[in-house]
């Protein structure tokens, strides 16, 4: 997998979707960020969440090697979907 061009696709993701994050409702841990590219969503950390193309509804196709260089935001067992977010569990069996 070339990391450059995974990482210009995510990075466009997050683009188009921190537009609209501003008028954000509660995302729990999460929180919006503001860039000097626009605003994001990001973990407590400070770091920015991504989404994969590869994703499909309620999986995650990001594990692996994939995962080590783009880390999942993980959730706790009983976490609760929170605005727009839900909660899938992982190949691992770990939520995120």
């Amino acid at each position: 997998m070339h990391r450059g061009l995974v990482r210009l696709s995510l990075t466009v993701v997050v683009l188009v979707a921190g537009a609209s994050l501003a008028m954000a409702q509660d995302y729990g841990p999460l929180k919006v960020q503001k860039t000097s590219l626009g605003n994001v969503l990001a973990d407590p950390d400070g770091m920015t969440l991504y989404t994969f193309d590869k994703d499909s509804t309620g999986k995650s196709n990001c594990n692996g090697e994939c995962a080590e260089y783009w880390p999942p935001v993980k959730a706790g067992a009983d976490a609760k979907p929170v605005g727009d977010l839900t909660v899938i569990t992982r190949d691992d069996g770990s939520k995120q």
